[in-house]
């Protein structure tokens, strides 16, 4: 999903650069449309990261909880 994001914030970057460039001073939309697809690219990379190391987490935890020896016999 962040690849379609990036993509896009490209592609409305060159269309604003072009407007730009042919002498459109009017080319705002197309910038601000550029950052907010680029900073929704980062946020579900962002989201990805989060997501991959609670996973992690979780996988070491489970792996804390397997490896806890318990007594075979009780304290008096």
């Amino acid at each position: 999903m962040e690849r379609i994001f990036q993509i896009i914030a490209a592609a409305l970057l060159i269309a604003a650069i072009y407007l730009l460039w042919g002498g459109v001073t009017d080319c705002f939309v197309c910038c601000v449309l550029a950052g907010c697809a680029f900073f929704l690219s980062m946020r579900f990379q962002i989201k990805g990261r989060m997501a991959e190391r609670a996973a992690t987490e979780v996988e070491s935890s489970e792996d804390e909880k397997d490896t806890l020896i318990e007594p075979d016999h009780e304290i008096p």
